[in-house]
């Protein structure tokens, strides 16, 4: 585990906003959220809802991150005014050094989230893999195959944040690619 562990936390503008649901803009505000989520959380793990624990082999990488997305919200933001939509949209993003308890606790949380999140996919590989057999439609199953290969790929990735983070799931990650394997041998 790296001294120098990092949280990030964020609060994105969404497309819950009234006006923006009842414009073109919702789509566009949507995406652009998931966008940002998405390059959030591939800087690390996830702790809670908006605390990712920071890799520290991303820390070069958090900041150009940080500045492409905010550039994305003020492009947004700079059309929706054209059009009359006036609105707070400006994402919070921040880095926050962390004492060695906060580091304790932190990977903790992150421990925890991973446990939750990779008991969840292991239900849905598991429902998958008695299904399998089910599904007919080559298209459906070539789906599913890259689906799950995109899975495992992801997972992999999670999981040598976790190992350079401290953070033993190792037996776990490994049991969830095993069930993601076979649904691909069986499609």
């Amino acid at each position: 585990m790296s001294d120098s562990i990092s949280v990030l936390v964020y609060d994105l503008p969404s497309e819950n906003y009234r006006v923006i649901q009842n414009s073109s803009f919702y789509d566009r505000v949507r995406a652009l959220r998931v966008y940002a989520i998405t390059k959030l959380h591939g800087l690390g793990v996830q702790c809670t809802e908006s605390v990712i624990l920071v890799s520290p082999s991303n820390m070069s990488r958090v900041q150009d991150i940080i500045n492409d997305i905010m550039v994305r919200y003020s492009d947004v933001k700079r059309e929706m005014e054209y059009h009359g939509i006036f609105l707070e949209f400006k994402p919070i993003i921040k880095v926050l050094s962390l004492t060695q308890q906060q580091t304790e606790t932190f990977i903790e949380l992150a421990r925890r989230s991973l446990i939750r999140r990779i008991d969840e996919a292991i239900g849905r590989a598991s429902r998958l893999l008695e299904d399998i057999e089910l599904i007919v439609e080559e298209e459906k199953r070539r789906r599913i195959r890259y689906q799950t290969t995109q899975t495992i790929k992801e997972w992999s990735t999670i999981l040598d944040f976790a190992r350079e983070l401290g953070i033993d799931v190792t037996r776990e990650v490994e049991y969830l690619i095993e069930v993601l394997e076979r649904i691909i041998e069986r499609c």
